[in-house]
């Protein structure tokens, strides 16, 4: 056999076949026989060439989104694990100092364990080596992520609901998106701050890619690194060069979560970069410029912030250019049907049963609930009732058994939702307030009175006053009330308090 000149032609080299699986047409001895064999036709596909072309397919770019809120472009190999030299530095105790490497593929992503502690699930199955595809589920640790595609629809950035408020929030997207001015989300825990981000990013035509940071969940001494980069050898543990979040978000939009949560003596330094529009990574000697549009959100209230001296006013007067106030659930309950649709459809694609709501379910049980969690509650108790009813669901099964019945419960909104409720008698207030006493003091009384009939308990007396758990304890850190837990036995009260004892003397 003569050897191929890879110098020659391809139109003019010769192929090489596979002889074993190669076509060999039917053969007849005499021409009598060979008649019945004239009207065979050749098979469609000729014989297999051994030398195949090799894919050149193109990785395609995937979004990694962590559940405490951290979402980013996948497009070029990343290390994931507790170590500051990783891509994404993870504060899970749980998770190894070098954990775990991804790389995206054209059709997923390559999981590989570097040797972790505690493992790598996809999907919940323990994995050495593995491919993640879009949708699928990768625990690190005690951290879970959900990987999606840039152009996913699937919810990620979908603002569900027809009520005037949702679709005032609509258009104020479509009118800040173009703009590149930083926008301000406000809004409770649970109604969708992060969708908005995103919601912003997609229709601002800007073609680099969207970095979410959850400033809450970093690391105290490490948010400047994540935000700013690195440089190799700036503090220990730093082994390579890191860009930081504004380094990736360069040409797109940077979400800065629960902004309230920075640090104050990190907060001139985001100032600046703001300003200025360039950075300084930790150990670098030069500034680098960046193109960012910022997008932050919290649920505190930064002008109280700002009063109190927790937040710097000259930053929050560079954040809130515009500002998009999203309302909460139960200021909006003709959208909880397009909810339900919608989370039972996801529910479904992800291989979850069919569930359906008979058309002739009364939904008001849920339009009464106040749904201290938003929406985020709201679809944690759908996919609960998908898993544990049958496959058709009604409101009894979708309102939380702790407030089934104790529907009339104010909604947190109520001017009066912080004097009480028919589940706790702070009816005591209104025989014991002087006249001209402050709201302020007013508040305090109603909080102190409710602490003393929950015993204390910080849970319990957030149900009776129906705010969430987080409200309450916001307002107690802002009351300068207090309380204690002492080791096997229930909350305790610092500085108890009685109903006959409220009126100031």
């Amino acid at each position: 056999m003569q050897p191929v000149d890879l110098m020659m032609p391809a139109a003019r080299r010769p192929v090489r076949y596979n002889s074993a699986a190669a076509y060999s047409p039917p053969c007849a001895e005499d021409s009598g026989a060979a008649r019945p064999l004239a009207g065979l036709s050749l098979p469609p596909d000729p014989a297999t060439p051994l030398l195949q072309p090799r894919s050149c397919e193109l990785p395609q770019a995937f979004v990694l989104c962590s559940q405490n809120g951290g979402a980013r472009v996948l497009k070029a190999p990343i290390h994931i694990g507790r170590d500051p030299d990783n891509d994404w530095v993870l504060s899970d105790t749980h998770a190894s100092r070098r954990h775990v490497s991804l790389r995206p593929l054209s059709d997923g992503v390559l999981i590989r364990d570097l040797g972790s502690r505690n493992g790598t699930f996809i999907n919940g199955v323990r994995v050495v080596e593995g491919v993640l595809r879009p949708s699928g589920r990768l625990i690190v640790g005690q951290t879970e992520f959900r990987l999606t595609l840039p152009s996913d629809d699937t919810g990620s950035d979908e603002l569900i609901g027809q009520s005037r408020a949702m679709q005032q929030v609509r258009a104020q997207v479509q009118r800040f998106a173009k703009s590149g001015m930083p926008v301000l989300i406000l809004g409770e825990s649970g109604t969708g701050k992060e969708l908005v981000a995103r919601a912003l990013h997609r229709h601002s035509g800007r073609q680099g890619p969207l970095v979410v940071v959850n400033c809450g969940a970093l690391p105290r001494e490490l948010i400047e690194s994540e935000l700013f980069g690195h440089e190799r050898g700036a503090f220990t543990g730093a082994q390579k060069r890191h860009i930081g979040c504004f380094g990736e978000a360069h040409g797109g939009t940077l979400f800065l979560d629960e902004i309230g949560e920075l640090p104050l003596d990190l907060q001139p330094r985001l100032l600046r970069a703001l300003e200025n529009r360039k950075i300084r990574a930790v150990g670098a000697t030069k500034e680098v410029d960046v193109d960012v549009r910022i997008v932050a959100a919290t649920h505190r209230n930064l002008e109280h912030a700002v009063q109190e001296g927790r937040f710097r006013a000259d930053l929050y007067y560079r954040l809130c250019g515009f500002e998009i106030l999203i309302p909460a659930l139960r200021e909006r309950p003709e959208d909880i049907p397009l909810l339900l649709r919608h989370f039972l459809t996801q529910a479904e694609s992800d291989g979850l049963p069919a569930v359906e709501i008979p058309k002739d379910t009364d939904l008001a049980l849920l339009a009464r609930d106040p749904w201290p969690g938003n929406v985020r509650e709201l679809r944690a108790a759908v996919l609960r009732a998908v898993h544990l009813s049958g496959p058709q669901l009604t409101a009894q099964d979708i309102v939380p058994l702790s407030r089934r019945n104790n529907t009339s419960c104010p909604s947190p909104a109520s001017p009066h939702a912080a004097l009480g409720s028919p589940s706790v008698p702070l009816a005591a207030l209104s025989q014991s307030m002087p006249a001209g006493l402050a709201f302020a003091d007013i508040e305090r009384q109603a909080f102190l009175l409710a602490l003393s009939q929950a015993g204390g308990s910080g849970r319990a007396a957030a149900e009776l006053l129906c705010v969430p758990k987080s409200t309450l304890y916001d307002k107690l850190r802002r009351l300068g009330i207090r309380t204690g837990r002492t080791k096997g036995t229930r909350d305790a009260l610092v500085n108890p308090v009685r109903a006959d004892s409220l009126a100031p003397t």
